[in-house]
């Protein structure tokens, strides 16, 4: 019977399984997401479980009962689940009811005090290595969404509002980009645009490629921060951004916003975006998917960068003895990119936010 149970789960997409752990689970209509199994037999398991079971669309709470004699209880309390309830049953057993409300309102930084986001939402085995690996996740309105998203990004070749408006108010992302402001007297449309954003998001980015328009932009929309969007150049774009359209806004005036929602840096390779975050001082957030189409040719980013190989940033695998991935190698080269980019971020911002050392004492010499 208990075979049976798991193999329904199992097609209706309810049974996790990883390295070391088994969740069943059972989403209901009104968005509780029911834990009914979970086991863990490795370190960590438990934890990488849990934050794909955060991430299921639609989701707005995780619930589980665990008997209240187990050490289990401590593992729910330190992660964030709140004693809701106890129940006996009929054996007079006594159960302890845990749930933890999902919700996009609080900022997750990743990297010290910065958002790293992978945003690529059509593959769901590529978003969950991103996930596991620590990444958060975004996806463009356009793709079809495998996950909770953290970050949302409107289609810019083919905006619509009513569109956007409704996948916003479905899913509530931290993070949401509104409509390009490509023209000066387009500004009004995209300010309508934010406040409708604001809404049902924290933090909404707005895309300036005006020259000259970044100090007529409010610091605050519907009572949500603002954060400006840069698209960072790829070695192709020279003055135009050929990835989203549109002439690039010098970086000095990126440098001047004292917006306190900071900057957004859209796309662009990993290396080229931790160079302009030194640049700029006031990045808060990035997301990129060069690392997927990378990964398709068995490339992967790597920190620090390899040398004696042709790409020192993206090594291919059998240039640094990957050769044995012959199957899912493209998966196998991801899965280490997701990594390396989260340390070399994390590595950036450890340098960038360190005190400067004291001065040197002054010494005089004695003749």
């Amino acid at each position: 019977m208990i075979f049976e149970t798991l193999h329904e789960s199992a097609q209706r997409g309810e049974l996790l399984l990883v390295d070391g752990g088994m969740c069943h689970w059972h989403l209901r209509r009104d968005g509780q997401l029911t834990i009914r199994e979970i086991i863990s037999t490795r370190p960590g398991a438990g934890s990488l479980m849990l934050r794909r079971l955060e991430a299921t669309p639609r989701a707005t709470s995780l619930y589980a009962k665990c008997p209240a004699d187990l050490p289990a209880n401590d593992w729910y309390s330190r992660r964030g689940f709140v004693l809701e309830a106890t129940e006996t049953t009929k054996s007079g057993r006594a159960l302890k009811c845990w749930r933890k409300v999902l919700s996009n309102d609080a900022r997750t930084p990743n990297a010290g005090d910065l958002e790293v986001i992978y945003c690529a939402g059509k593959n769901a085995r590529f978003s969950d290595a991103a996930l596991d690996a620590g990444l958060l996740l975004g996806t463009r309105d356009s793709d079809q969404l495998t996950h909770r998203p953290y970050f949302m990004d409107q289609d810019w070749e083919q905006p619509d509002l009513a569109r956007y408006e409704a996948l916003l108010a479905a899913h509530r992302p931290h993070i949401a980009t509104v409509l390009d402001w490509e023209r000066r007297a387009q500004l009004d449309e995209v300010l309508r645009w934010a406040e409708m954003a604001a809404q049902y998001v924290q933090v909404v980015v707005i895309i300036p490629k005006v020259i000259g328009g970044i100090a007529r932009l409010p610091r605050e929309i519907g009572g949500k921060s603002v954060r400006l969007g840069y698209s960072v150049p790829t070695e192709y774009s020279g003055p135009y951004d050929q990835e989203r359209g549109g002439v690039i806004v010098p970086l000095a005036e990126f440098q001047a916003w004292d917006g306190p929602g900071g900057v957004h840096l859209l796309g662009g390779s990993p290396q080229s975006q931790m160079h302009i975050y030194k640049l700029l001082g006031n990045v808060r957030s990035v997301d990129g998917n060069m690392i997927l189409e990378r990964a398709h040719a068995c490339q992967y980013f790597a920190w620090p960068p390899v040398d004696k190989v042709r790409n020192r940033w993206f090594p291919k695998l059998a240039e640094t003895g990957g050769a044995a991935y012959t199957r899912d190698a493209n998966l196998e080269a991801f899965r280490r990119s997701c990594a390396s980019v989260l340390t070399a971020w994390r590595d950036t911002v450890r340098v960038a936010s360190a005190p400067p050392p004291p001065p040197l004492a002054v010494q005089h010499a004695l003749f």
